[in-house]
Formats: C-alpha cells, structure tokens, sequence
C-alpha cells in the first residue's frame, strides 16, 4: 500500500481532525488526535453496516498501515455547483433516482454501535456559536438580518424529533462527497464522518441549491423510495440556515475565498423566505 501511494496520483485534504491521502485505488487516513481515531474507529464499525446496506459505492475498510487507516478509493469527480446548473434532464432523472435510494436505504439501516443520537447537530452549535461572534453580529444589524435569522434558530430549537422521522443519516451531502462518473450520473459517496442518528429531513439541507426542478424531483422520489413523507418548510428551514452557517464560518476567518458566494446564498434564502412558523415545520407532510 506505500508503493501505491508514492506511484500513484496523490491528493493530499487537510481536515480539521484528520489528514486524508489519495492515491488512484485507496484513500490513507490520518488521524490528527487521539479523539479523532476513537470517532473513526467507531465510524468504520457504522461503515460496514452501510457497505452492506446501500446500493451506491461507498469506501470500504481495509486495514491500517502504521498511524494511516487504508479504505478503498471511490472513483469519480465531484458534484461541483458548475456541474448541478448545467445537468441534462436525463442527468436529473438519474441523479435524483441514485440519491433517493440511497437515502432511503441509509435511513432505514439498523443504528450500529458507537452512531451518537441527534442531541445538537453541528447546525445549532456552530449558528449559536458563531452568531455572538463581534464581526457576525455586526454583519447581521448592518444587513438587517438579526431579527429573521433569531426567529428561524428559535423555530429550529423548537423541533422535537419524532421517531417516524428519525434514521441513520449522512449529514454531509455536499457537492464534494458526492461523486459522479463519466457521464455526470451519481456513482458514489464518501465521507461518513458526520454520520449520525437525526432528522431525515437535515440530509436534504443542500439540495434546493441545486435548482426546483432537481429538488422537487428528489423529494418525490424520496417519498416513494422511504414510504416517510417529508415536511417541505422543514426542508427549507434546514437550508436557510445552512446558508448562514457557510457565511459565518467564512466572516469568522476573516474572510475567505467562499465569502463573496457564501453571501449571494444568504441573500437568496432571505429572499425567497420571509418567515418559518413552528407549526409549519412540523406538520407531516405539506405538499
């Protein structure tokens, strides 16, 4: 496996716990802390209930060699923002079927051992974190925002979790963990580390970004794949305050490279949502 890695093309990612390596046929991760191995390990004992229970390719466990865990690589280009505004509508149709069965599938595996309970997902802690931040604050009077984005955080924290719309969720289906063949079409996922036990309706917190006609898709198709109706003001509450979550951490870096986009997707879910009411977002279905 280190011949593999010298001969191979490498990608080195750096993580906030942990550094990841690739080469053509494997990915070496590298815990960075004590506490990041442990959440691995547990992480690998979820990963081959998910080998075994969805359809889509997912990493694989192999072994360890040395301080580095070796998984299989998942071949395949990223789901980049580029690539979701120029899909064909046979690129929807497929894309939108792979990943519907795959969350469907995911959400309804057994909850393996060392998988921690939806308590506060890192949405709540880092908005509640990040929201007292002095340059936050002072970005959100100068916009206007306070008011709104307090009414949608307090909607959030009022959400009790029914088991009916509890499963294994991914956590993190973004454009970088999902990977796409030759043709565009879904052909795997990756990065499990933020799997949890939560709300079936976080793991769609991305995808209105990838357009109504992708996202309304997805959902139906979700529907009939789980049998579990989703509530569509949950669905956007959840994104509406992702898009806030992106753009603090870019203001409390003091502004990166995402900010300019980061700050375009905030003003776009201002926009299209004036308010969400604890009512709405808890109802069953709302179609």
């Amino acid at each position: 496996m280190k011949n593999a890695v010298q001969s191979g093309t490498v990608v080195r990612r750096e993580g906030s716990d942990k550094l990841v390596i690739l080469d053509d046929e494997h990915a070496y991760i590298a815990p960075k802390t004590a506490a990041a191995a442990e959440k691995l390990r547990a992480e690998i004992a979820m990963m081959r209930i998910v080998n075994a229970g969805v359809e889509v390719q997912t990493p694989v466990y192999l072994g360890q060699d040395a301080d580095r865990f070796v998984f299989t690589r998942v071949p395949g280009g990223s789901f980049f923002q580029d690539i979701q505004e120029s899909q064909t509508e046979k690129q929807i149709e497929v894309n939108t079927t792979v990943l519907a069965r795959f969350m469907s599938q995911l959400h309804h595996l057994p909850v393996s051992t060392g998988v921690l309970p939806w308590s506060q997902n890192e949405l709540q802690i880092d908005l509640k974190t990040n929201v007292r931040h002095k340059d936050v604050d002072e970005y959100l009077r100068t916009k206007g925002y306070q008011s709104r984005l307090m009414a949608a955080i307090e909607t959030l924290d009022s959400i009790s979790i029914s088991e009916a719309d509890s499963g294994l969720i991914h956590a993190d289906l973004h454009g970088f963990n999902i990977l796409l063949d030759s043709q565009s079409h879904v052909s795997g996922i990756v990065d499990f580390g933020d799997c949890t036990v939560g709300d079936i309706h976080y793991e769609f917190k991305y995808f209105p970004g990838h357009g109504q006609s992708f996202f309304e898709r997805l959902t139906r198709k979700y529907e009939a794949e789980s049998g579990r109706p989703l509530n569509r003001d949950r669905l956007q509450l959840y994104h509406f305050l992702t898009a806030f979550c992106h753009l603090f951490y870019s203001i409390t870096n003091g502004g990166d490279v995402h900010l300019k986009g980061r700050e375009g997707w905030v003003e776009h879910v201002v926009a299209e949502h004036s308010d969400f009411s604890h009512e709405r977002c808890l109802r069953s279905n709302d179609t």
